[in-house]
């Protein structure tokens, strides 16, 4: 076998390959790392109005979801546009069919429309109905975290 000083040819060899292997393993953890904190960013980001929308706190809220919807959505933008990178394609792509449909028209993101959830459309009734249509939205969003 071929030698250079003490070390072998196979020596060499092995020492490259497991600095590739160790490369390629570091490179796999950073990237779950950053997906495990945009996950967590997501989430956070809807903390409040997944707060404000809950059965229990609604009631008697002066607030219209609306209001606080449409205010929160550049939050919830940057977090889903942070968040959606580290997604395979597939999933990605049901990803930001689930944000369309929370956010605005299935067919046309390119205006939000929050209108969907306000206390001004219809009955009390319909309202609260519309706020656990949003809140069945947002964990929608947010089960893509669990994964």
């Amino acid at each position: 076998m071929l030698s250079i000083g003490s070390f072998t040819l196979g020596t060499l060899f092995g020492i490259l390959i497991s600095q590739i292997l160790s490369h390629f393993l570091a490179k796999s953890r950073e990237k779950e790392s950053k997906f495990k904190e945009a996950c967590v960013k997501l989430r956070a980001s809807f903390a409040d109005e997944i707060a404000f929308l809950h059965p229990h706190l609604i009631e008697g809220n002066e607030e219209d979801a609306h209001d606080v919807l449409k205010n929160a959505y550049p939050k919830h933008f940057k977090a889903i546009n942070e968040f959606k990178i580290y997604l395979p394609k597939e999933k990605r792509i049901k990803f930001e069919e689930v944000w369309r449909k929370y956010y605005g028209y299935e067919d046309d993101d390119s205006m939000p429309f929050f209108e969907q959830y306000s206390k001004h459309i219809g009955s009390h009734d319909s309202y609260l109905g519309n706020c656990s249509l949003a809140l069945s939205r947002i964990n929608k969003i947010i089960e893509f975290t669990m994964t």
